[in-house]
């Protein structure tokens, strides 16, 4: 895909200016013909860079048919849909610096998808009329007048059809400008390792994401997100673009992972005032208000504070989901998960499942004999070495 569009970008560029020159000829030299046909080797790249353009428009339209439904993305407006419209919109009021982040997503943005659509129609339509020119000289026997000779019946002055394609020039120029963020790659091919290079390009397209418990295991239900995360772990394999993280009190050291990530899942203690062990998932912009039951002390940052420097620094994630449960003791220093909060960790998975689901995100069943090795937490703090040196009355409630 990579190569079909540098491919497209060369071949626009000398198209666009072989036309030009075809189109407003440079000034005749004295002398013989044989020594001044400068016009016609301009012409010949023209031609030549047009027959590229032609295989790669089909070659792309093969795509569409063999690859998934991002390749298909772009053939197609979902203008029924409006969760697409207003992404337009959204992105169009981040061109324009009216909202502070943009949203990240899988293939195109929906901006980006509705222009790539009319650039393809555009493409398709300088390719059928230059054939058509083409076909003036190639001749009535040609091939390329019995395939695209029609378009004389709509511009029967091929004057017309000149301007019109001449015009269509312009209209493609006038888009190019989305190459500029390209050369980001380029510069980066240079000055990044080859094997980072090859990783990212293999990751292109696939956010990032961050999936962070955090929470306090030394405060009883305190300690939930950490736990939620272990388990998770433990039960589940993600792909390298998935990171598994324990982020206990660590606070604004966690800054560093939220702003790397374009997706966020957290599991955490919240104080709901519901049911102990009563779960609720938030989404996005309702995220910040509701992270972190207590702080343990006043120099303690709380999550909040994570996002808002994440958000300060342009970094925000463009997907968050809060999976919380009501806790029922905070005060139990030293004491373990409470019942309703332990029951509460499978629902608590199954619920971070859904959204990572709804996220393209793929979670794999680990084998039950690879559990005990993937532990998250060492040095005795996991969850089962924890349990086993909490007091004889609570170990014997806990059991397994």
């Amino acid at each position: 895909m990579r190569l079909w569009h540098w491919v497209n970008a060369l071949a626009i560029v000398v198209l666009a200016t072989t036309g030009y020159f075809i189109a407003s000829p440079l000034p005749s030299t004295p002398g013989e013909a044989s020594a001044n046909f400068l016009m016609g080797y301009i012409r010949f790249a023209h031609f030549a860079s047009g027959y590229v353009l032609a295989v790669g428009l089909l070659g792309r339209i093969y795509w569409a048919f063999v690859g998934n439904a991002y390749a298909r993305q772009i053939f197609t407006l979902p203008l029924w849909n409006p969760k697409w419209v207003w992404g337009v919109l959204y992105e169009l009021r981040w061109y324009l610096f009216l909202v502070k982040r943009p949203q990240k997503y899988v293939g195109h943005n929906p901006l980006a998808h509705f222009s790539m659509f009319f650039f393809m129609l555009l493409l398709t339509f300088m390719v059928v009329t230059g054939f058509a020119l083409y076909s003036e000289g190639a001749g009535r026997d040609s091939w390329q007048y019995k395939l695209f000779g029609w378009v004389f019946a709509i511009w029967p002055n091929s004057q017309d059809v000149h301007t019109w394609h001449h015009l269509g020039m312009w209209g493609i120029v006038a888009r190019g400008h989305h190459v500029a963020p390209e050369s980001d790659f380029l510069d980066g091919l240079w000055r990044a390792s080859v094997p980072r290079r090859i990783r990212e390009l293999r990751m292109i397209h696939r956010p990032r994401t961050l999936i962070l418990g955090i929470g306090n295991i030394l405060w009883a239900d305190e300690g939930f997100g950490v736990r939620a995360v272990e388990a998770f772990h433990a039960r589940y394999e993600t792909d390298d673009d998935v990171l598994v993280l324990d982020g206990g009190t660590q606070g604004l050291y966690l800054v560093q992972f939220v702003e790397a990530c374009d997706h966020l899942l957290v599991f955490d203690a919240i104080d709901y005032a519901l049911p102990p062990g009563t779960l609720r998932v938030v989404r996005d912009e309702e995220v910040p208000c509701f992270t972190g039951a207590k702080k343990m002390s006043l120099h303690q940052t709380g999550f909040q504070e994570v996002l808002s420097a994440a958000d300060l620094l342009g970094r925000y994630p463009a997907r968050l989901a809060l999976i919380g449960c009501q806790p029922l003791d905070l005060e139990d220093w030293g004491g373990p998960l409470t019942a309703p909060a332990r029951a509460a960790i499978d629902p608590a998975l199954s619920a971070a499942l859904r959204v990572l689901s709804e996220w393209g995100v793929a979670c794999r069943p680990r084998a039950e004999q690879d559990m005990d090795a993937a532990r998250l937490l060492a040095n005795d703090i996991d969850y089962h070495a924890y349990e086993r040196r909490a007091p004889s009355g609570v170990a014997d409630e806990l059991g397994d």
